[in-house]
């Protein structure tokens, strides 16, 4: 009897965990923002990039954007724990905003696990001279830390002409730093 009621509670939870996966529809053939394809092109010259204050106030709708910002701090821990200086630690959301010094509107951006790419390039504790560049990021805007992000990176590019990075991440020409207090005490 109790081995009924085991297989019975097994094979209950087995279809209860297999519930409806939502997929982002994929992009349209002929459109400019398909995942991976971010213009090296500057954002004056391209018509498809919104701000950070834009992709704030766009709905959830899991859209491919180009969003244009400052990185300017990390997030720890939800929306609650958004800091706008360096971490102590590897973390791996970093936040925009429209400019290096208006931190009232906030992005959260996902740059993935720790042994990613887009990690070891983006994550201000390895790279503190990061916080403040101008970087454009290209991903699906969802719900993320209790507000709008982006939960999947899938392209980005420092717009700046002293550093270059590939749109996919894969070329890095970032300065190398003797020490994480040199940055510190550089700021």
């Amino acid at each position: 009897m109790v081995r009924k009621i085991l297989s019975l509670l097994i094979l209950g939870l087995f279809f209860y965990s297999c519930g409806k996966i939502d997929l982002p529809d994929p992009p349209k053939k002929g459109e400019k923002n398909e995942p991976g394809k971010v213009d090296p092109l500057k954002p004056s010259q391209r018509s498809d990039t919104i701000s950070v204050t834009e992709a704030l106030t766009t709905g959830n709708d899991s859209t491919y954007y180009t969003i244009v910002g400052y990185i300017v701090g990390y997030a720890n821990r939800g929306h609650k724990g958004f800091v706008l200086d360096l971490p102590s630690e590897s973390m791996a959301c970093i936040l925009l905003a429209d400019k290096k010094n208006n931190t009232d509107h906030l992005l959260p951006i996902n740059i993935g696990s720790p042994n990613t790419e887009s990690r070891k390039i983006l994550d201000l504790y390895t790279h503190p001279e990061n916080l403040g560049r101008k970087i454009m990021v290209g991903g699906y805007l969802e719900k993320y830390y209790g507000v709008h992000g982006i939960k999947k990176l899938r392209a980005f590019e420092f717009l700046e002409n002293k550093d270059t990075i590939s749109q996919q991440g894969k070329t890095s020409q970032l300065p190398t730093l003797e020490t994480r207090e040199q940055v510190l005490e550089g700021r």
